[in-house]
């Protein structure tokens, strides 16, 4: 599947970055299927394919620490579980209003 992947985002990594990747997203999975419940809010093959995404991102952009990559990659499906909205101070649609 990874190779899938690395190819659906036109990325090229060199054989022992692929081997990182690999590493990661292995650590990454096996901490999923033993944490399933923080991670019930993503279908379980959207999450395979999400973390794959992202752990091969995080490479392309530099990361070379298997460790490093999966737990950012866990971070980066948490992140998932909550968008947080902007806070913004007026309700929505209301205009700041300037005193007369």
């Amino acid at each position: 599947m990874l190779d899938a992947v690395v190819k659906s985002l036109g990325t090229i990594l060199e054989p022992e970055d692929m081997k990182r990747v690999r590493e990661a997203y292995a650590i990454a999975a096996d901490y999923v299927v033993g944490n399933s419940a923080e991670f019930a809010h993503l279908r379980p093959q959207r999450l395979r394919t999400r973390l794959a995404h992202i752990v091969i991102r995080l490479a392309r952009d530099g990361e070379s620490d298997p460790r490093t990559l999966s737990e950012q990659a866990l971070s980066g499906l948490r992140g998932e579980i909550l968008p947080r909205p902007a806070v913004s101070a007026a309700p929505p649609g209301a205009e700041e209003r300037k005193p007369a």
